[in-house]
């Protein structure tokens, strides 16, 4: 593993995603790049206010994931940990961690503030990058993959999933379509491969952040679901609190346990 020499890379790297992903998204908003607000009622409970901001809740929400991926930044930036492991000792992966977090605020905002299929388009596109992170780092971990593997496999998982959501394949008369089973086999098998990271290769980590990540994203999938339609038992669709608000800030929560899970690791020598 190599030695981070450049601290400031962990924190500028990120603020610039964060910047430049936000500027992009207010002209996209602003100039309609999105393309055509969809016809009907919008997804996930909330009324479709006019404006730009179709569902300023569900939208600005989202901001809990821009924060989420900064402090991650910060903290690295800060050498607030010291233990040996992939995030503490290379500059790469918490920027490349931090990034995807904050990118998961950005393209669920432009689902929720547009109602546009480009906009749902970078929502599931942004879940994507997060899962597949997870995923990929998890059997980099395992197999003591290069970076160039870790790479590989990730833009094969982030593609694959996205041409699921693009192609004819994606509704297979299922409960869930096919992306978003490919999201779901990314979670689960993470989650499979950290325990036999800890428990069959005998990692040193604080399993209890890994819990509490899992947690969070289990509360937050009840919530979603108890408030996804506009018949569901928690949904007030001229509200301001909304249930997928609360999904939004608790997978926000998820993500940061899920970094201190994988800071808290000792990984030992090949």
């Amino acid at each position: 593993m190599e030695e981070i020499k450049n601290r400031n890379q962990l924190l500028g790297i990120p603020v610039v995603v964060f910047i430049v992903s936000t500027i992009l998204l207010v002209l996209g908003i602003v100039n309609f790049w999105f393309g055509e607000v969809r016809d009907g009622i919008m997804l996930f409970c909330e009324h479709a206010r006019n404006g730009l901001v179709k569902q300023p809740s569900n939208s600005f929400s989202n901001l809990g994931f821009s924060v989420a991926g900064l402090v991650v930044a910060w903290l690295m930036f800060k050498n607030k940990f010291d233990t040996f492991n992939r995030m503490t000792t290379t500059y790469f992966y918490p920027i490349f961690f931090s990034s995807v977090v904050i990118l998961l605020g950005a393209g669920s905002f432009a689902m929720h503030a547009t109602n546009t299929n480009w906009g749902g388009f970078f929502d599931l596109l942004s879940m994507f990058l997060f899962s597949s992170f997870v995923f990929s780092y998890a059997l980099m971990r395992w197999f003591r993959f290069s970076r160039t593997v870790f790479l590989a496999v990730y833009f094969f998982n982030v593609a694959s999933c996205s041409w699921l959501h693009l192609s004819d394949y994606n509704d297979i008369g299922t409960m869930l379509k096919a992306d978003e089973i490919c999201f779901m086999f990314h979670l689960i098998f993470a989650v499979v491969i950290e325990v036999a990271l800890k428990y069959v290769r005998g990692n040193d980590i604080e399993i209890k952040w890994g819990l509490m990540g899992v947690l969070s994203l289990l509360v937050a999938f009840v919530i979603w679901n108890l408030s996804r339609t506009q018949d569901s038992m928690f949904c007030d669709p001229h509200s301001l609190i909304q249930g997928h608000a609360m999904w939004h800030l608790l997978d926000a929560l998820g993500a940061y346990f899920v970094f201190v899970y994988y800071v808290s690791e000792s990984e030992k020598p090949a």
